[in-house]
């Protein structure tokens, strides 16, 4: 018997190999049993980090716009230095992404949080997280409803919570998008945080 520990982040494939007689020397296995013994801990839960950049203090590293927009880094934050802003909207859909199939577990569970505003309107406008998601078995992805508030008052921070089970299949893509207002309503992001719940 045997046991070992695997980093807690996202694995794509894996095997058991089975070796060790010599060339032309057969193998034959029987009972083979492979089994979790234990959840990650409290501070195993905590170092999983699932979102760069995730308070944009000095910078929009690690973010891209998404749908035709200009993303540029902007000192109005909701909490500290900065946040994300992105102008010249081209429609409802143009917001911010980031890639996290890298960084998200299949089959966990998480909850997530942004503050987010608009700016340029009048009216109200609605703010929504989404969670673009496909797993290798897909043959295309699928959007995922994180959070929405419907009527934001313009020029007023929101803030947004959901909560998100993937499911249990290796990830072949996934993008976290906040987007929502009509075009070129400006929209600002700040706060984002994905916290894997055990």
């Amino acid at each position: 018997t045997s046991s070992f520990t695997l980093a807690h982040q996202a694995t794509g494939e894996a095997y058991l190999y089975f070796y060790g007689p010599n060339a032309r020397t057969s193998i034959r296995l029987d009972e083979v049993l492979l089994k979790k013994v234990n959840s990650p801990s409290a501070s195993t839960l905590e170092q999983h980090r699932v979102i760069n950049n995730p308070d944009f203090e000095h910078s929009i590293d690690g973010w891209e716009s998404y749908a035709d927009a200009s993303l540029i880094w902007d000192t109005d934050a909701y909490k500290g230095n900065g946040a994300a802003k992105l102008s010249h909207r081209h429609s409802a859909y143009s917001g911010l992404a980031q890639r996290l199939a890298t960084t998200l577990l299949p089959g966990a569970n998480y909850h997530l949080s942004a503050a987010m505003k608009h700016t340029g309107s009048n009216r109200t406008q609605p703010l929504k997280l989404y969670l673009y998601y496909q797993t290798a078995e897909q043959a295309s992805g699928q959007w995922i409803p994180l959070a929405e508030a419907p009527l934001a008052t313009s020029d007023t921070w929101t803030q947004l919570t959901g909560s998100l089970t993937l499911p249990d299949s290796p990830i072949r893509q996934a993008y976290l998008l906040a987007f929502g207002p009509d075009k070129n309503v400006d929209l600002q992001v700040d706060e984002v945080t994905l916290t894997l719940v055990d």
